[in-house]
């Protein structure tokens, strides 16, 4: 019986069999030669400055209310997304707005914007077939509260994906048209009774 207990213990070779796991394991080489990839980096929203042209299809002369910049007669809303409806086009001053936007809508900045009395008013007056044009920077803004109190503006590039753009007249005729932005074309809007695009 001695010989058989022997003889169980050996393994093939005649080598002893171990009965107990190993319990040392060794971790493989890490291979210097292999670097991390770096993580994305976020896409950023492209700006296209672009013209924006406004067309009297009526027959009668349209007015357009520019009293606080040249796109104050200019809306847009976002059609495959949200985009908060207090954002506006973004916009400098011109020779009819003086120094208003920027005295009285700052970019954010370590002062809020001054507390300003509404500017005077601004109208134009559009004939049948004419048209008003503005040179739209390509970026929009929101107003923020300033931390010392007050407000003042930021700007961005807006998402790229579509948009519906507006204007409108004092007498509430307006016109619309949907865009992709980016764009680098002129984006057309005509003023009709109905709001209808062309």
């Amino acid at each position: 019986m001695a010989l058989v207990a022997a003889l169980l213990g050996l393994g093939c070779g005649g080598e002893p069999r171990s009965t107990e796991a190993s319990a040392v394991t060794t971790a493989p080489a890490a291979n210097p030669e292999i670097a991390e990839s770096p993580a994305p980096t976020p896409e950023v929203p492209q700006v296209s400055p672009v013209l924006i042209r406004v067309t009297n299809r009526t027959a009668a002369p349209s007015i357009l209310d520019r009293s606080f910049g040249p796109a104050d007669p200019l809306g847009l809303a976002r059609l495959d997304g949200e985009l908060d409806p207090s954002i506006s086009l973004d916009q400098e001053d011109d020779a009819q707005s003086g120094d208003w936007l920027r005295t009285c809508q700052c970019a954010c900045g370590a002062e809020p914007c001054p507390d300003c009395e509404p500017p005077e008013t601004v109208h134009v007056t559009l004939a049948p077939g004419a048209a008003y044009e503005f040179a739209w920077n390509g970026r929009l803004r929101r107003q923020e509260d300033h931390p010392r109190g007050g407000a003042c503006w930021t700007t961005f590039a807006p998402p790229p994906g579509r948009y519906a753009f507006t204007a409108c007249t004092t007498e509430e005729e307006c016109g619309r048209t949907e865009v992709r932005l980016p764009t680098s074309a002129t984006i057309e809007i005509s003023i009709t009774s109905d709001g209808s695009s062309p």
